[in-house]
């Protein structure tokens, strides 16, 4: 297949976006005569080929140019931590403490001495990270008002609110280096991480084969599902463990990449099913729910920095749609164009994207907690069956009866998906030992729809068959 068929080696002698804007160009001006042929040769064919080449060999110069630029940025990270420790020994002597203060400045300094303890820790992990970042943020929302420092009573502004701040601020630089320094999963993990990255970087370029006029082929689908399904199989009660029986460290980030890469093939196959590009209004969402994950994924703390409007935004634009999958799935349209799935599979992703968000910002009450776990096991299940709808299919041992039974599955799951969503009150998911409406509720609810949007789809991938 091309995948393996591409080796030639790629240089950095021509400015990386000039040369990505001539290959387009190139592509676009060739697609009405190659492309838009209705005839196919071996001279058409191994024109495509070759541009297949070309495009594979681009995306690794993309990938050098990502990197260069990742260095650079740690060198500019680097210069402005050496400007701000200039700027702090100048301001330094200009400011005092006073003595109200000084309480404040010691919880800000064990915090600091904490990172600094960490820095010279072997095993460093984002999560130590983590847990050090939340006694800082603890500081500022105990004390910090209209951004000073004030304790409780103070009526007065009091000095050293620089030298404090100043602190804080390195706090959060030196926390900042640490998140980018600690490895994201253990060792044990990094051959299985590796092999997913690579997985998700075959996937991505695969994905774009129809924009560029080409065919997806299932069997090289196939063999990557395997070599998947060879990685997911290793976990024991849903976890990795290293040769010694324990669990490392980076398991949620690991399980993030494999379903990202279950989510990838899926998208080869529903292009496969469909055979059309994506419609014009599903990328500005695709890039909107991409850019959110990928900051997501960063660290622990980037999900901070995302802008609360554009957060309630895509929920808004995303819950619309689920409303109208909820109709669908109370009185199925037999004659629904196949591009719903694709609408559906973009607003699973960014319902998920959503509600680890929403999980990051308020956690779920200890009330809510069976909810929680009785969602998470039917996204697991809906998850699972569309993993072997997509199997079946590219191995083409699907049939009616087995189609009929996955869809049986389904609806089951959605049978007990309704009934949750029948017990919530004015909209809130309600713990049966209070009516009281409990934290989480974001979180819940961007769960739920994203399990709605799962069974929406598999409905109407499962009807093409008439029963």
């Amino acid at each position: 297949m091309f995948l393996s068929q591409v080796e030639e080696k790629v240089t950095l002698d021509v400015p990386v976006m000039q040369h990505l804007k001539s290959l387009l160009k190139d592509l676009k001006s060739q697609k009405k005569d190659v492309f838009g042929s209705q005839e196919t040769n071996a001279s058409s064919q191994e024109h495509v080929e070759n541009y297949f080449k070309k495009v594979y060999q681009s995306s690794l110069l993309y990938e050098k140019r990502l990197q260069q630029l990742k260095e650079e940025k740690e060198a500019l990270d680097h210069t402005m931590d050496c400007i701000w420790n200039n700027l702090e020994n100048l301001i330094g002597p200009l400011w005092k403490l006073e003595e109200g203060m000084f309480g404040i400045y010691e919880k800000v300094a064990s915090v600091y001495k904490d990172l600094l303890r960490l820095k010279k820790n072997p095993k460093l992990n984002t999560r130590q990270v983590a847990e050090i970042q939340d006694k800082l943020n603890d500081i500022e929302n105990q004390f910090k008002i209209d951004g000073k420092f004030l304790r409780e009573g103070d009526k007065e502004v009091q000095g050293g609110q620089a030298v404090i701040i100043a602190l804080i601020e390195r706090c959060y630089r030196l926390a900042h280096h640490l998140i980018l320094e600690a490895p994201e999963v253990d060792p044990a993990l990094l051959d299985y991480k590796l092999r997913v990255e690579k997985i998700i970087s075959d996937l991505n370029l695969i994905n774009t084969a129809p924009s560029a006029g080409l065919k997806i082929y299932k069997d090289e689908l196939v063999q990557i599902q395997k070599e998947l399904d060879e990685i997911d199989s290793n976990q024991h009660d849903s976890k990795f463990l290293d040769s010694s029986g324990n669990i490392p460290a980076g398991q949620a980030h690991l399980r993030d990449l494999i379903e990202r890469a279950y989510d990838l093939v899926n998208d080869c196959m529903l292009k496969i099913e469909s055979l059309e590009e994506d419609h014009s209004f599903l990328k500005g969402m695709k890039d909107s729910i991409r850019q959110m994950e990928d900051r997501l994924l960063e660290s622990t703390t980037s999900i901070f920095a995302l802008s609360k409007a554009k957060v309630s935004g895509l929920n808004d634009q995303l819950s619309n749609t689920v409303g109208y999958v909820k109709e669908w799935l109370n009185s199925p349209n037999k004659g629904l164009n196949k591009i719903s799935s694709k609408v559906a599979s973009v607003h699973r992703s960014g319902m998920s994207v959503l509600s680890k968000i929403y999980a990051e910002l308020e956690p779920v009450a200890d009330e809510l907690l069976p909810v929680k776990n009785q969602l998470n096991t039917i996204r697991s299940s809906l998850l699972d069956l569309r993993n072997q709808f997509n199997r079946n299919d590219m191995a083409k041992t699907s049939d009616k009866a087995e189609l009929k039974d996955l869809k049986e599955k389904v609806e089951s799951v959605h049978s007990e998906l309704e009934a949750l969503d029948r017990n919530r009150v004015d909209g809130n998911f309600i713990s049966e030992s209070s009516a009281q409406v409990k934290t989480g509720q974001d979180h819940l609810r961007a769960l739920m729809n994203e399990c709605y949007c799962l069974v929406f789809e598999l409905i109407d991938r499962c009807s093409v068959v008439d029963f």
